[in-house]
């Protein structure tokens, strides 16, 4: 039966392959001096945080304790790697400070499944693109609890690691990560009812995958007895989003762009340079750069009608948006309406939201 010592940096007892590679990594006459200041952080923040709690968290009388160590200690090496070589010194320090906040609670079940850390480090690599980490951390540890056993405890279970990964994806989506939407939704499935019904916010999970505009979001609560009220009939036409400017300038575009419709789910923008696929819902987007080919612009309004004035009706609902007066293309899904003016480098989607 192995057995697993106290670990700190200065006592190696697992993980020593990880300690001599981030030696050679500081070392590495390529690294610059920030990535230099960037690892000094990492030996003396971060990995006696990891050695401490994870070693802590190590059941001694399971002989499968020193392999766990070993493959989570190569796990943060690997981590490691990544923060130094892929991230400028401003992400590494927002998500040093996200991870330090997250290895207490969650040690057990990191060092549980190798498989659970990997996911969580590349959600928080891609939530440092739209710098929503700290919000998604907040919530993410708020709402933690909801998972426990009654005695405070996690149960290090399959399906435990499953619905740590489908809270934190659902989480991640309303940060930011658009490109996420469906999976995050259809994850929802893991989670306990309760949490369910708060998360969806009253709505039922169709009225989410249909509508990309909902944008319900309640406040975590040490209880999820209180459901949110909300009226179901009472809708507006908004203009939820404004997507596009200069390249160079936060911007994607050389030019004013065309819409081009590939399928009713995509809307592709092409200038002379690109093409580019949007995403986008209520909680963010995403433009992401496709292979250019030759695309007809098009104009097709479906259901929706939009006046040379800006006056708008789809169904039984209207609307007045003035700031799209001679508007020169449109097209249209069932939920979205996206419009470009003359000589503008900006995308306007219209959809349909619930009144507050």
């Amino acid at each position: 039966m192995a057995t697993v010592e106290k670990l700190s940096p200065d006592t190696p007892a697992f993980g020593l392959k990880m300690q001599a590679d981030l030696q050679a990594l500081e070392s590495n006459s390529h690294l610059i001096q920030t990535k230099q200041a960037m690892m000094q952080r990492l030996k003396t923040e971060c990995l006696p945080l990891f050695y401490q709690h994870l070693s802590t968290a190590a059941d001694p009388q399971l002989a499968a304790s020193a392999t766990q160590l070993d493959a989570a200690f190569t796990q943060i090496y690997r981590w490691c790697l990544t923060l130094l070589h892929y991230q400028t010194e401003a992400n590494f320090s927002q998500l040093l400070q996200i991870w330090l906040r997250l290895i207490p609670d969650l040690a057990s079940s990191l060092l549980a499944s190798v498989d659970l850390f990997k996911d969580l480090s590349h959600l928080l690599l891609r939530l440092s693109q739209v710098q929503q980490q700290k919000d998604w951390c907040e919530r993410f540890l708020a709402y933690l609890p909801q998972l426990l056993t009654p005695e405070g405890e996690l149960l290090n279970s399959e399906l435990q690691f499953r619905q740590i990964k489908s809270l934190a994806l659902f989480l991640a989506w309303q940060s930011g990560l658009v490109a996420a939407r469906q999976i995050a939704l259809r994850g929802l499935s893991d989670l306990p009812q309760p949490l369910q019904r708060h998360l969806l916010a009253g709505y039922s999970l169709s009225d989410w995958l249909a509508n990309p505009w909902l944008n319900a979001r309640p406040d975590p609560s040490p209880s999820l007895a209180a459901e949110p009220s909300i009226q179901l009939s009472s809708w507006k036409l908004s203009r939820v989003k404004t997507s596009g400017g200069l390249m160079g300038w936060k911007g994607h575009l050389y030019e004013p762009p065309r819409l081009c419709w590939q399928d009713p789910e995509h809307l592709l923008l092409q200038d002379s340079q690109n093409t580019w696929l949007l995403l986008a819902d209520a909680w963010g987007e995403s433009w992401q750069r496709v292979l250019s080919q030759k695309l007809n612009a098009k104009t097709d309004l479906g259901s929706w009608e939009l006046s040379p004035t800006g006056d708008l009706c789809i169904a039984d609902m209207q609307g007045s948006f003035p700031e799209l007066k001679h508007w020169q293309q449109a097209v249209a899904t069932p939920q979205t309406l996206a419009v470009i003016l003359p000589h503008s480098l900006q995308v306007y989607l219209i959809g349909r939201q619930p009144c507050r």
